[in-house]
């Protein structure tokens, strides 16, 4: 639709395909941006706006039963083992050595200034005060050293050393063990108490820590510790109805964590950066569906209808999955399942199965809070379940089958997730889970039944319900071709029997290939007696004696069934068959234009003979135009053993390979070699030999001349071709050669013509019962006429680009519109020449005339065959 309205603006094709593109893509990111990011354009009215130390204005309470691994839980808990893992000390190297030296050389200054005779004691004073060591002891206490005597001084040094030593041996850590050890000290002796200030003043200075703390090792042992905590041992529960926050509370960042889990808080994020991370992703998630789609469906990136249609299943999906994000429980009801059947009966398992996964990741990226990947894993695998089991399209029990493959499926996989994340007390929330899961595959598959039959109603698509819909007998175009064409509708009926067995051998949709073989000739149904399967011992094409105008008679059948598929609006895909099933093939008037023509085919345009085509474009057509023109051959041929069988399905095979006709049809010579091993089994089942009964052999009526046997192709001539394909339909041509003929009694008796009369008009009934086509019935009487009635009606302007595929290798190939145009300046010049003999309407008496005229004259056409004379060659159909 949109395609021709860019084509009505005279738009370039080429420009068409980029707007289509763009617009497709545009409303595919702007659509799903929104979808990914309404919970940040528009928030919820469920949600309440709370940040950590704000006092609540309500209360809130938990709308459902939640178990969740809290992680401000988890943090604290594991904080406070941190804490009591304690801290690890290292010794301070060479502390006690340095400080032993050290208190030594203190000692050995402060005796040399106390020896020194020449310096007066305030000199000794000011250089006792100097010792950098010492800095913290008093003028009075320097005095006092310096005022006792050497006897006494002696002793206190050696205390002094001893009390360093006793002291620094112990283990000390921080400044409090420092101060604590000084204020121990444990002085050994009979000293003054002026001497235990000096001895206490002097060693207190020199105790330092002798340990420190192990930065390495104490946080080593803490994450250990720590790590001991694990996510079980911090669950947060609320049953429903509990209070998360009472009004007037202080909010906790345990609360905030809760409201975040139910999905009741609005989050304060970046709607800029929330947007921008939605188009990226959803850009990657178009380049690889997009490049699978050019990899293996090249035509569907020019099915624009469909590619739009799967991306809005995708968006529709995607909404829903919304909906569902925010509620945990209900997570198993969700039809993910659906979307990977529409997907699957639409374009194919392997597209199916990347939407299902994409759809899975963004619906994870949607839930808030625990649950995502649950959510994620439900999805894949209930939509896989459902690619799956939905194996059998063509039947409506499929649908049935395959709710309770993923119902079953999707139970077990929550059931399985559930044990993974709860404890035992969580086994009624198991249980309700699992019968959800159940009664969603049945949702699932519900959602898919119907919303095929809508699409496929509304898009004209042949999906599996609209082809067993158009497989029925009762529709107008069937019914019609039964009541008007028997002999076309079994014929139908034989090629779809060879076609389906066909497609099933190679694996392709044998519903669609049956269904299409039903409807392929239904374009016979306009001119059915012009079609060798629907004559009753006349043949029409005796009467024109111009193959042009026969040919064209057979080849509009293609594209008035075209027109009649659009009518009844067959789906597209139906209309590919019909327009397909010849190719470019030319009819067996062509070959006889050319024997008229002296043998010389350069004297016979080859596109007037030639069907419009395309030739088959696919398998599946493929398949129908081999069965179509095998199902004839052999039904004219009439072989009676398998030899015969083989020589007939050879012959097409090799008489279309010659011609190109499948070159584009992507069938594989591996398939053709199992085709025509499904050909040659099935007509052997319909051409074996039968038994006589009793009484039959003596009957004169079973007595036939046997066909001949088939004779391989030799040369790769089409006229060598159809020589070969028109041998068999020699003998039956002979018997209505005499129609023709031109003996008739040299003078005929009064009384015989006026017998004559009278029996042409007794069998008028008989004529109009074979012709009942008023158009026909004109053709037969009126010569110029017929070519008015069997000519194409004007094509509507909404015939497809297809209709004016290539049709020749040879030569340009004309559309159905210029074969019309030249079809129709024959009908005008035809009509001149109607006017000019002046030719009046058949009566009854006429059409009476012309079937006893018939009957005459093949009994003299025999008794001339019988004095000598050579009847006249009649053309004969071979569609």
């Amino acid at each position: 639709m949109l395609g021709r309205i860019f084509s009505n603006l005279y738009i370039p094709e080429r420009y068409i395909k980029r707007l289509l593109w763009f617009a497709i893509a545009a409303a595919f990111l702007t659509v799903g941006t929104v979808i990914l990011s309404i919970d940040v354009l528009i928030p919820s009215d469920d949600t309440v706006a709370l940040e950590v130390g704000d006092i609540a204005s309500e209360d809130i309470f938990a709308p459902y039963d939640l178990t969740y691994n809290s992680k401000v839980l988890l943090e604290e808990r594991r904080q406070r083992a941190r804490e009591n893992a304690g801290l690890r000390y290292v010794d301070i190297p060479n502390v006690r050595d340095n400080q032993r030296k050290l208190m030594n050389d203190i000692l050995i200054y402060i005796g040399m200034i106390r020896a020194n005779p020449y310096s007066t004691q305030a000199q000794k004073i000011q250089d006792l005060q100097a010792i950098e060591a010492m800095s913290a002891i008093t003028e009075t206490r320097w005095r006092s050293v310096l005022e006792t005597s050497d006897e006494e001084w002696s002793a206190m040094e050696t205390e002094i050393r001893q009390l360093l030593d006793r002291t620094i041996e112990r283990r000390l850590i921080t400044e409090e063990d420092v101060l604590s050890a000084i204020a121990n000290f444990d002085i050994r002796g009979s000293f003054s108490q002026t001497q235990d200030r000096i001895i206490t003043a002097l060693v207190s200075q020199l105790i330092v820590p002798t340990e420190m703390v192990d930065e390495e090792a104490t946080r080593v042992a803490q994450e250990n510790a720590a790590a001991l905590i694990s996510e079980e041992d911090a669950q947060n529960s609320y049953k429903a109805g509990d209070p998360i926050v009472l009004r007037r509370d202080i909010v906790t960042e345990l609360q905030i964590e809760a409201l975040k889990e139910y999905g009741l808080l609005q989050q304060s994020q970046n709607v800029v950066g929330r947007i921008a991370s939605s188009v990226i992703i959803l850009l990657l998630f178009m380049f690889v569906a997009i490049a699978y789609v050019a990899q293996f469906h090249q035509k569907a990136l020019n099915d624009y209808p469909m590619l739009g249609m799967i991306a809005f299943l995708f968006l529709e999906f995607l909404l829903l999955a919304r909906l569902f994000a925010d509620n945990v429980p209900i997570f198993p009801v969700f039809p993910a399942a659906a979307l990977a059947i529409l997907t699957m009966s639409l374009v194919g398992i392997h597209l199916s199965t990347i939407l299902t996964a994409g759809l899975a990741i963004l619906a994870a990226l949607m839930v808030q809070g625990e649950g995502a990947l649950e959510f994620a894993l439900l999805i894949i695998i209930s939509g896989f379940a459902g690619i799956l089991s939905f194996d059998n399209q063509e039947r409506t029990d499929a649908y049935f089958k395959a709710a309770v493959v993923i119902g079953i499926v999707t139970a077990v996989g929550h059931t399985a997730m559930s044990l993974w994340t709860n404890d035992d007390s969580a086994l009624v929330s198991i249980v309700t889970g699992s019968a959800l899961a159940v009664l969603g595959g049945f949702f699932a598959a519900g959602i898919a039944f119907v919303q095929l039959g809508i699409i496929s109603t509304i898009m004209n698509l042949p999906t599996s319900l609209r082809l067993i819909d158009l497989a029925r007998n009762d529709q107008p175009a069937i019914k019609q071709l039964l009541r008007e064409a028997p002999g076309t509708f079994q014929h139908s009926l034989q090629v779809a029997n060879l076609a389906e067995l066909a497609a099933e051998r190679i694996g392709l949709n044998t519903t669609l290939v049956r269904v299409a073989a039903m409807y392929h000739d239904i374009g016979k149904t306009l001119n059915p007696h012009f079609f060798v399967e629907n004559q009753r011992g006349f043949n029409p094409h005796d009467i024109i004696q111009d193959p042009k105008r026969s040919a064209q008679i057979l080849i509009s059948h293609v594209i008035e069934g075209d027109r009649m598929a659009r009518r009844y609006r067959l789906p597209q895909r139906i209309r590919d068959f019909i327009r397909e099933h010849h190719g470019t093939s030319k009819p067996y008037f062509y070959y006889k234009a050319v024997e008229l023509a002296g043998g010389d085919p350069s004297k016979v345009d080859p596109t007037e003979y030639m069907y419009p085509g395309p030739i088959p474009q696919s398998k599946e057509t493929g398949i129908l135009k081999l069965a179509d023109s095998i199902e004839s051959a052999a039904r004219s041929i009439q072989p009676t053993n398998r030899e015969e069988i083989t020589g007939v399905v050879d012959m097409i095979f090799q008489r279309e390979l010659q011609d190109g006709q499948l070159d584009e049809s992507g069938l594989t010579l591996n398939d053709l070699k199992q085709i025509r091993e499904v050909f040659i089994d099935t007509l052997e089942g319909i051409y074996h030999t039968r038994i006589k009964y009793p009484g039959q052999e003596n009957n004169g009526d079973d007595k036939k001349i046997a066909p001949p046997k088939p004779k391989p192709v030799e040369g790769s001539t089409p006229a060598a071709i159809a020589s070969a394909v028109q041998q068999p339909l020699a003998k039956k041509t002979t018997e209505l050669k005499a129609v023709d003929s031109p003996t008739r009694p040299s003078k005929p008796i009064k009384n015989e013509d006026k017998r004559r009369s009278q029996e042409r008009k007794r069998k008028t009934s008989d004529v109009d019962a074979i012709i009942a086509d008023d158009a026909i019935a004109d053709e037969l009487t009126q010569e110029v006429d017929m070519t008015r009635k069997s000519a194409l009606p004007p094509l509507d302007t909404s015939t497809s680009e297809s209709d004016s595929q290539p049709t020749s290798p040879e030569k340009k190939p004309q559309s159905n519109n210029d074969q019309y145009k030249r079809m129709s300046a024959e009908v005008e010049r035809v009509d001149v020449e109607e006017d000019a003999v002046s030719i009046s309407q058949p009566t009854t008496s006429d059409t009476e005339n012309m079937a006893t005229n018939h009957a005459a004259d093949t009994e003299k056409s025999s008794t001339s065959e019988q004095e000598g004379q050579q009847p006249k060659e009649s053309p004969k159909n071979a569609d």
